[in-house]
């Protein structure tokens, strides 16, 4: 959780001092309250976002209860993208949970790469932080 942390503020402070395409890291990611077990209501995307990618990347998708940050669902990847991105993260109900999805879909050619894991709910209904981050391999 240290490490996503350090990601995450890292990211915050690239963005600040930079728009340029993502050659370090940079998140994509909101909170949103979910009722447990999962209703449609909860379910929906984040606005796209969409970035220049030319590397090798570690790819990292999270969710945490508000009351319990340090204890995340999370999934990650190794990704080689070039070109321009749409970077879409959303939650699917599945049944009595949720299903984070985290795609890269390529502006001009069409090809999508995603992670998807689904939600504990162990927390249960509350608040949850969710999103992804992406990481220039270089730059680690």
């Amino acid at each position: 959780m240290t490490r996503l942390l350090a990601t995450i503020v890292a990211a915050l402070a690239l963005l600040a001092l930079s728009s340029a395409p993502a050659s370090a890291a940079t998140w994509h990611h909101q909170w949103r309250s979910l009722p447990f077990p999962a209703q449609q209501s909860g379910a929906g995307y984040m606005p796209t976002r969409t970035i220049d990618l030319n590397g090798r990347y570690f790819w990292h998708a999270f969710s945490a209860h508000q009351a319990h940050p340090t204890q995340p669902d999370e999934t990650s990847r190794t990704v080689t993208l070039v070109g321009r991105y749409r970077w879409d993260d959303g939650l699917i109900k599945s049944g009595s949970t949720y299903i984070h999805t985290s795609s890269f879909t390529n502006v001009r050619t069409g090809g999508r790469v995603s992670i998807s894991y689904p939600l504990s709910g162990r927390f249960g209904s509350g608040r949850y932080h969710f999103g992804s981050t992406i990481d220039n391999v270089r730059a680690r």
